[in-house]
């Protein structure tokens, strides 16, 4: 699993102390949940206690997972790449636990 951020954010600064992330999938229905999570800083704001978001220990990683999203994703870094004005972290799938929710059938 890969994710790109700018150095700037404090999501990056996080990663780099931890050495891990966690990609959480949302629901369509959630769209909310990502454009405030995307145009707020952790560093202003709270984002789990704004929302009332409801979390979870992760099983492999110390990051917490997001109750009801779709699906969370446990990822350790396990290489970074410079990528113009972002990083790559390529992080090592550790942990993708069931669902919390029921995901639609194709």
């Amino acid at each position: 699993m890969m994710v790109s951020i700018t150095p700037e954010r404090y999501t990056y600064e996080l990663i780099q102390r931890s050495g891990e992330f966690v990609v959480s999938i949302l629901a369509e229905d959630q769209a909310e949940i990502a454009n405030f999570c995307g145009s707020r800083s952790g560093r202003d704001v709270d984002k789990v206690s704004a929302l009332g978001l409801k979390t979870r220990p992760g099983q492999a990683v110390k990051v917490p997972l997001l109750e009801d999203c779709l699906a969370n994703v446990e990822c350790r870094v396990a290489a970074t790449h410079p990528a113009g004005d972002h990083v790559l972290f390529v992080g090592e799938v550790v942990g993708a636990p069931s669902p919390a929710r029921t995901l639609p059938r194709c």
